[in-house]
Formats: structure tokens, C-alpha cells, sequence
């Protein structure tokens, strides 16, 4: 295999596994968020 077909198989593995970890993230942070406003929302609710 030459190099630069490998150096652009790296890369786009790269860009796949920061596109994995990136929207795992976003997901991590919106999950967090909605637990947050959820509790906030059941506080208010019980008073």
C-alpha cells in the first residue's frame, strides 16, 4: 500500500472517530442539560 494511501486512510479514520467522539459529547451534554432543567422543573413543581 503506498504512503499516501495510507496517510489518507488515517485521515479519514481520524475525522470518523472525531465525528464518533464529538457527537457522543454533544449527546453527553444535552443529556446533562435535560436532567438539569428536568430537575429544576420538579423542584418548582413540589414547591
Amino acid at each position: 500500500m503506498p504512503a499516501a494511501v495510507k496517510t489518507r486512510t488515517l485521515v479519514e479514520r481520524s475525522r470518523y472517530l472525531a465525528w464518533n467522539a464529538l457527537t457522543v459529547l454533544v449527546f453527553l451534554i444535552l443529556t446533562a442539560y435535560v436532567a438539569r432543567a428536568e430537575e429544576v422543573v420538579l423542584t418548582a413543581i413540589a414547591g
